[in-house]
């Protein structure tokens, strides 16, 4: 039988490294699973996939490790093909029941079609989770992406 807190940290885990690629919202990330979204109905849409784990640092905090891909390709403007690949890696520690944050580290490699956009980056995302009822919760963040010339 779980009580109330352990549940709450059940849910956190598998809701942890699950932001997909290129940030269209949270999906779950379970230990050793691996998730492919497909979106759209022709090859000519994006298409992304995403493999990872989370393990318990502390009481209260669980770290985890992503590596995805992301495939988009335009039918107008193909100097955008674009293909992305990287890993991410971060923490997430839950204070309560409606407070918990996030900090991660990710790095991205490039490649579109147009060579002069393509190169690597990295960067940091910091975010904070409040969740004021059993249904409604709001996510703050804050990212910042590097790219050298």
């Amino acid at each position: 039988m779980q009580n109330g807190r352990t549940r709450q940290r059940d849910e956190q885990r598998r809701s942890l490294a699950g932001r997909r690629p290129g940030g269209r919202g949270e999906e779950p990330l379970y230990r050793n699973d691996c998730n492919v979204w497909i979106i759209g109905r022709f090859f000519r849409e994006p298409v992304s996939a995403a493999i990872g784990g989370y393990s318990e640092a502390f009481s209260d905090s669980t770290i985890f490790i992503k590596g995805f891909v992301e495939r988009t390709s335009y039918d107008t403007y193909q100097d955008l093909d674009a293909t992305i690949g990287g890993v991410n890696t971060g923490i997430s520690t839950q204070f309560s029941k409606s407070i918990s944050t996030r900090f991660s580290l990710f790095g991205k490699i490039k490649r579109f079609q147009d060579s002069l956009r393509s190169g690597n980056s990295y960067g940091g995302e910091a975010s904070l989770k409040e969740k004021p009822a059993q249904d409604v919760w709001f996510r703050q963040f804050v990212e910042y992406e590097k790219e050298p010339c």
